[in-house]
């Protein structure tokens, strides 16, 4: 609703206030996109990677606009809010527009390079077997109250993020649970936000076009975890980078791991503040399949059963990150469990689309080095026939995962095609050629490279015989392949549905 607000009130939370305008204007929102100013609605002028918003404050104060959030003075007629850096700003300023909405909540944040969007799958079930009303923020879009809302990244840009939240807020949503991405802890897209639970999954090469380096990577996770912004902590203590974060932050941790102790789940050095050679909560795999796996989760002596319809080893780690989050929420471990053995399968993510035919055919977002490892070992373990992996690399992106994502496959599959994801603005050739490199570079590969996605789908659908596991990796969920500015119709999922119905394999 447009109400009467004074410019001076909004903006006294603002860190880097410089100067603002004492008037009293008409305010309902907050937007970084001049497309989308006009009355009621403040433009923040942010400096961006290519392009700098200032430059479009005059035209939203012909949209509109009752006033801007600038970095400095504009030659307009409209009020102005001066800080020294308008993008941080911006977050505060939509969060007091919006009355602070994620005050009211339950704020779960869920960060690392692999494992975030299942985490809140499983994180949502739970919670609604326990009567919670859900919402949920990242990769797949948005829930409320299950009604889908799309989005254009992980983590939405602040001011769409304080809008997402008052809508969560009006429609009776208790709990959020938000992916958090590296991109937007650099890019301020979730400060003024103030999380009761923060969860770390894993870190592996990811994003180094944006980063640079690991270590620049790692420091941008690590600041969800800072007291200021986070309550408590869950973290992965079966990863290296878990073991670094736990010993180096001070918010209250619950730490996580898969197997029965050290051997899985390894200490860090003899300096280290917190014990993670023995997580306070376990999971134990006691069977797995193509259609799921059967654990226990053992926290403080006691055992919880779990069977989860969804396959994968790294997926029990994701299910104890879910665990411990739920745990944290004060849910019974049997309401984590039943809510988990009620997960509907997640688009994408290990997606079996062969249920009943005689070839298992799964769908992936595997789309790093380690992921790309990790799904294709965890194919090896389900088949005593043939595993053969489909796979490419993304275009515009970092460079150098390429060679690592064609041997990481290379590794544990029969055989490897090579073929395109999105390139984007490059060559599919040539990214194709580097995957395929790494490939070769594996001792006995038998490596093919079918550039065309659709074919490569249904020369290793054709090749598979009775008893074989196929895995589809890269694009997981996405319904459309980014080339050369375009965004053309392509569901791995669908591709592949519609060539075992050709090929007459039963389902």
């Amino acid at each position: 609703m447009t109400e009467m607000r004074h410019l001076a009130s909004l903006a006294a939370g603002v860190p880097g206030l410089v100067s603002v305008d004492a008037v009293t204007v008409h305010v309902e929102d907050v937007t970084h996109d001049s497309r989308n100013a006009g009355p009621g609605v403040i433009f923040a002028a942010v400096e961006g990677l290519t392009m700098d918003g200032h430059q479009f404050v005059p035209q939203a104060a012909l949209a509109g606009s009752p006033a801007a959030l600038v970095n400095r003075r504009i030659d307009t007629e409209i009020p102005q809010i001066v800080v020294s850096d308008s993008r941080t700003a911006m977050a505060y300023l939509a969060a007091e527009v919006h009355g602070r909405p994620a005050d009211g909540l339950n704020m779960i944040g869920v960060t690392g390079t692999n494992g975030k969007t299942t985490i809140g799958a499983m994180c949502e079930a739970a919670l609604a077997v326990a009567g919670r009303q859900v919402g949920i923020i990242g990769t797949l879009g948005a829930r409320v109250g299950g009604e889908p809302m799309p989005l254009q990244r992980t983590t939405p840009e602040s001011t769409d993020l304080q809008r997402l939240l008052a809508v969560m807020s009006r429609r009776g949503v208790d709990t959020v649970i938000m992916e958090v991405s590296s991109h937007a802890m650099e890019l301020g897209r979730v400060d003024a936000i103030s999380f009761d639970v923060v969860a770390f999954t894993n870190l592996s090469q990811d994003h180094l076009d944006f980063h640079g380096d690991m270590d620049a990577y790692f420091a941008a996770k690590r600041r969800l975890f800072d007291p200021e912004r986070s309550t408590h902590a869950i973290i992965n203590v079966s990863d290296d980078a878990g073991r670094r974060l736990a010993n180096d932050i001070s918010i209250p941790i619950t730490t996580v791991g898969v197997g029965t102790g050290s051997a899985d789940a390894p200490g860090g050095s003899d300096e280290s503040n917190v014990d993670t050679s023995t997580p306070d909560i376990v999971a134990e795999i006691l069977h797995q399949s193509d259609t799921g796996s059967e654990f226990d989760i053992v926290e403080r002596d006691v055992r919880t059963h779990v069977t989860l319809p969804l396959a994968g080893s790294f997926n029990v780690a994701n299910a104890a990150v879910a665990f411990a989050i739920c745990r944290q929420l004060s849910i019974a471990p049997s309401v984590i469990a039943d809510g988990l053995g009620s997960l509907a399968p997640i688009p994408g993510r290990m997606q079996l689309v062969s249920p009943g035919a005689d070839i298992s055919v799964i769908v992936d977002y595997a789309h790093t080095p380690d992921a790309v490892e990790t799904v294709v070992k965890a194919g090896r373990s389900m088949t005593d026939g043939r595993l053969i992996a489909v796979l490419g690399a993304g275009g515009d992106r970092d460079h150098e995962k390429r060679a690592r994502m064609g041997s990481g496959a290379a590794t544990h599959a029969d055989v490897t095609i090579v073929t395109t994801d999105n390139p984007r603005s490059e060559d599919p050739a040539t990214i194709a050629s580097a995957v395929a490199k790494g490939a070769r570079a594996v001792s006995g590969a038998a490596v093919e490279v079918v550039l065309d996605r659709t074919e490569a789908i249904r020369h290793a659908i054709s090749a598979a015989e009775p008893g074989d596991v196929v895995l589809i990796l890269g694009r997981g969920h996405e319904q459309g392949q980014e080339v050369m500015g375009r965004v053309i119709p392509l569901s791995d999922a669908d591709v592949a549905t519609s060539v075992l119905h050709d090929l007459g394999h039963t389902t």
